[in-house]
């Protein structure tokens, strides 16, 4: 688990597959996400739980999601996924959305 000053990034539970499809169903999401990349939506729950079930068996070294909780009320708001790991040369590549609304232009995003 990591945490900053508003949120926390925890490891996905089977119960926030009752708010993802919603985030990547989320024309607007969609497209701040992914600049339009027609692989982030739409999905359903079902394949969103297939999806989670292969994570769990996935080597973490290699890629992975963490969700966005919001440190007020502990609710999921987001996730980070982190993939093309290359430990010698010291890079990854993160993609972090905001899947929830609410929090936009609320300050979670700046470094």
């Amino acid at each position: 688990m990591i945490e900053g000053a508003l949120v926390r990034l925890r490891a996905p539970r089977a119960e926030d597959l009752d708010v993802q499809p919603r985030w990547r169903n989320d024309p607007e999401v969609v497209h701040w996400a992914t600049g339009g990349d027609p692989h982030f939506g739409p999905i359903t729950r079902e394949t969103l739980g297939r999806f989670h079930d292969a994570q769990l068996r996935q080597d973490p070294r290699v890629d992975g999601t963490f969700i966005v909780e919001d440190l007020a009320d502990g609710r999921p708001i987001g996730m980070v996924d982190y993939r093309d790991v290359h430990p010698f040369a010291g890079r990854v590549t993160a993609g972090i959305t905001l899947g929830d609304r609410a929090p936009w232009g609320g300050g979670y995003g700046p470094a």
